[in-house]
């Protein structure tokens, strides 16, 4: 016969689910409060693309050897340009052989050049591709491990939809973080520092002027895009976030949602949370096309220096035709690339703002860990035994009623039981404390004589 546990005589006092909802969104609202720094931690963001770069960093060598070959390419475009140029303007004055000869070396040498410079970043490109494409898989892989071993409780006080969103998109940030660093930031202060050290040499006074001009437009990039485009950033990211978890919510519980008929309430939910991305998303932008104005004319200011530098030398005789068609070539080089950096440093922060839910998710606590010295549960004939279990579902002001307290239960292999009791007694709480779903307050739960 089987035997039937009746849980209202175990001293287990009935609990209302209300009373421990709160607890788990409260925490939920302290680990945000919690990780909330590390938005602000870039530390802990490199650290963490560094763990993977770190993972293919044979091939992420021959990327960067890859990228420092096309930048000595890029640099020597102005320079043999700027040849060319004065080799044809004393053709012009004075055609002869040698002259010829050398503008068809000049023309030869910056076909040649530009030709490399090419390939390397097409070679670098194509080795970068499957340094990331095989990261990108073991940041998913390894984010998706961790979400699995949380806890049940904060399974079930988590949005389904939010989670696989911060999955999903901290692996796409992965990639943007690693993609501006690496193939645009890294080439971009190599050229910069290559045609630096170049005027500085051909040009003392102009290349002074180029290098001051960079650190200024490069500072206040860095300034502007940190103190006032990145909180707006942040701000849109964390309304997205809410719009996927929701949307996602509805619609994988329609059924829940059409049994309440809460058609109209969830899409007023949607409606204000869009409506609150669209503020967001608009003061976000704003902010980044004031950040476009400043750059801008920082850079005019910067080409302007250097032009009127270069007229100065040229009436002094100490630039010819090819050093102005080198400066500005260079310029043209580098005008694009250094309007971009706002860009990529707005990607950086709302990657960073992306990813940093990956990182919270691997520094989170589990909510039910193993013991350091744990071994693998044997289950043999199945004796299960309750030995002075305590449990309750705490609250943040610790003041949770026990469900149970000091019960002892003793199931022996092959015996059926009956949990019968009230609706919130603790029935499907013994399971999965069995389960280990939760840690016991106190005592020991035995299977098979193997503490759980």
């Amino acid at each position: 016969m089987p035997r039937c546990f009746k849980f209202s005589e175990c001293s287990v006092t009935f609990v209302s689910l209300s009373r421990h909802i709160d607890k788990p969104m409260k925490n939920a609202a302290e680990n945000t409060k919690h990780f909330e720094h590390k938005r602000q931690n870039w530390r802990a963001i490199l650290s963490f693309c560094a763990r993977y770069w770190w993972m293919q960093r044979k091939l992420l060598a021959l990327v960067i050897a890859l990228l420092i070959l096309m930048v000595c390419a890029e640099v020597c475009v102005p320079i043999f340009l700027g040849r060319l140029i004065d080799a044809l303007t004393k053709l012009a004055q004075n055609p002869s052989q040698i002259r010829i000869n050398a503008g068809y070396w000049a023309v030869g040498i910056l076909t040649v050049v530009s030709a490399l410079h090419f390939l390397f970043n097409n070679l670098a490109t194509r080795v970068y591709q499957r340094v990331v494409a095989a990261n990108m898989s073991k940041v998913l892989e390894d984010g998706f491990a961790r979400v699995q071993l949380f806890s049940a409780d904060w399974h079930a006080n988590s949005f389904a939809g939010a989670t696989v969103h911060k999955l999903i998109r901290g692996r796409w940030s992965y990639e943007i973080i690693s993609e501006i660093l690496i193939q645009q930031l890294l080439p971009l202060s190599l050229v910069i520092f290559g045609i630096a050290v170049v005027m500085l040499v051909r040009f003392p006074i102009v290349g002074l002027a180029f290098a001051l001009m960079v650190m200024l437009y490069v500072a206040a990039s860095l300034i502007l895009a940190t103190k006032y485009v990145r909180p707006a950033n942040v701000l849109m990211t964390q309304s997205d976030t809410l719009i996927g978890g929701a949307v996602a919510d509805a619609v994988s519980n329609n059924t829940a949602v059409k049994a309440y008929g809460a058609e109209s309430r969830e899409t007023d939910t949607i409606k204000t949370a869009t409506k609150l991305w669209r503020g967001r998303a608009l003061r976000a932008w704003g902010r980044a096309q004031n950040l476009a104005l400043v750059q801008h004319v920082i850079w005019l200011l910067l080409q302007a220096i250097m032009m009127l530098l270069l007229i100065r030398l040229s009436q002094n005789g100490q630039a010819s035709a090819g050093d102005v068609a080198f400066v500005i070539t260079a310029n043209l080089q580098l005008g694009g690339s250094l309007r971009k950096v706002g860009d990529h440093i707005r990607m950086l922060q709302r990657g960073s703002a992306e990813l940093v839910d990956l990182i919270d998710f691997e520094e989170a606590p589990l909510g039910v860990e193993d013991d350091a010295n744990a071994h693998d549960l044997a289950v043999g004939a199945g004796e299960i035994v309750f030995n002075n279990v305590c449990f309750s579902y705490h609250r943040n002001d610790d003041s949770g009623a026990a469900i149970y307290d000091n019960i002892d239960v003793s199931i022996a292999p092959g015996e059926r039981v009956a949990l019968v009791g009230p609706s919130g007694s603790g029935k499907t709480t013994f399971v999965k404390l069995i389960h280990r779903l939760y840690d016991v307050s106190g005592g020991t739960i035995w299977i098979d004589g193997q503490d759980i």
